[in-house]
């Protein structure tokens, strides 16, 4: 896909504006920052416009200019609320703005909805980019019972949401949704180890969109009909498990040492219920793999796209990262 002038000059702008929002000393820049991301992701999703596109760019502005006027109106109040003493009633509202803008439960209605509607790369920048903005604003905040309420609630969210669902993109959203919760947790202690959890999730993620979009893959049957090759099926397993947090993968390295570090800063009952909820979210991921391993896939004819050998680089790192990168982090 040949990407236009216009577009690279709206993604520049994109990364500006989290780059601007995440490095500022005001409320006021950050509020600046976000309407620049905000405006540069609504034409890149209107660069394909059909109606799916359409809908989608309309309720993403809504809710992002909705969650943004919160925002700029508590932060100019903010001499205001200091001086009659109301700065507690300020925080809140603009982390739960945040938390709106990052598709965190229980303000998540409008993540599922505007997802399936995306292309993938789109999908990609909202599952990945997106999140960067509000995660390290919301790491301004000392750890509360809001805190504390948001993880709770996007960890069943992300559990229990993906259990009935049969597309890849519906799978993924909860999946995020579910990541929030722990990248939530890590934020609010450390922008560090919550940088290493996000990058993390990152890459995974990304192993994952890419041999989906070069294949257009969207629901469990695309895995076994469109495609029977043994390395995808080998890739998309240590993907999805490493995604789920299974050992020895990429991703339970991750999880682990945020287990590891959130003892020492949250009560035992909210990384229990964050274990629990990865539990659950194994459940359908193994759904999700079920389709390549066990149908019988010999008689469906083998489709190869066209950017076969991209497909295969893209399996092979992601095999090679989620096997190999955890026995180097122990090795450190």
């Amino acid at each position: 896909m040949l990407i236009k002038n216009y577009q690279m000059t709206f993604f520049i702008f994109l990364v500006v504006g989290t780059v601007m929002a995440v490095s500022a000393n005001s409320w006021f820049t950050c509020w600046l920052g976000l309407e620049i991301n905000l405006m540069s992701f609504i034409p890149l999703i209107l660069s394909n416009l059909n109606n799916s596109t359409t809908e989608a760019a309309i309720k993403y502005f809504l809710v992002q200019a909705m969650a943004s006027v919160f925002l700029i109106f508590f932060a100019s109040a903010e001499p205001l609320n200091m001086a009659m003493n109301f700065n507690s009633m300020m925080n809140p509202v603009i982390f739960m703005a945040m938390a709106t803008k990052a598709g965190m439960a229980p303000f998540h209605f409008w993540f599922p909805q505007i997802m399936i509607k995306l292309p993938w790369m789109h999908c990609a920048i909202v599952l990945i980019w997106q999140k960067i903005a509000p995660f390290v604003l919301m790491s301004y905040f000392s750890s509360s019972n809001t805190t504390i309420f948001f993880i709770l609630v996007s960890a069943a969210v992300g559990s229990l949401g993906g259990l009935n669902q049969t597309l890849t993109k519906m799978i993924l959203t909860y999946s995020s949704i579910a990541h929030s919760s722990w990248m939530l947790m890590l934020s609010s202690i450390s922008i560090y180890f919550w940088a290493n959890y996000y990058l993390i999730y990152s890459l995974i993620s990304t192993s994952l969109i890419m041999p989906f979009y070069l294949m257009n893959m969207n629901s469990f049957t695309d895995i076994s009909k469109n495609f029977s090759s043994k390395i995808f099926k080998l890739s998309l397993i240590f993907s999805v498990m490493s995604l789920g947090g299974l050992p020895p993968l990429l991703g339970f390295s991750a999880k682990f040492l945020a287990i590891k570090l959130s003892l020492y800063f949250f009560p035992v009952y909210v990384i229990l219920i964050l274990i629990l909820s990865s539990l659950i979210s194994l459940f359908y991921y193994f759904k999700m793999i079920y389709s390549s391993l066990f149908l019988n896939t010999y008689n469906f004819k083998m489709i190869k796209p066209k950017n076969f050998t991209l497909v295969n680089i893209f399996l092979y790192l992601s095999m090679a990262g989620n096997l190999i990168i955890p026995y180097v982090v122990l090795l450190t």
